[in-house]
């Protein structure tokens, strides 16, 4: 259930220790787990594909180089 915060009335609920938690850090906080998932899933993708180590640590750059990497090896040789 959503409430606002008396102190500058913002949106938000009151987690199990009673401490009050805005609806933007909980969205901000849903965010980042999806973007890594999103992560993890490049990174397995690309061990499979044997272009990658597993367990290594990826930066974003490092994730999208990944994607085209594996774009370009499964585009057809024209």
């Amino acid at each position: 259930m959503t409430e606002r915060c008396g102190a500058c009335g913002t949106d938000g609920v009151t987690n199990s220790t009673g401490r009050f938690v805005s609806r933007d850090w909980l969205r901000a906080s849903e965010l980042k787990t999806e973007r890594d998932a999103l992560a993890k899933a490049i990174r397995d993708a690309a061990v499979k594909a044997g272009i990658c180590r597993a367990g290594v640590a990826l930066t974003g750059p490092q994730l999208l180089m990944l994607c085209d990497d594996m774009a370009t090896a499964l585009r057809p040789n024209v």
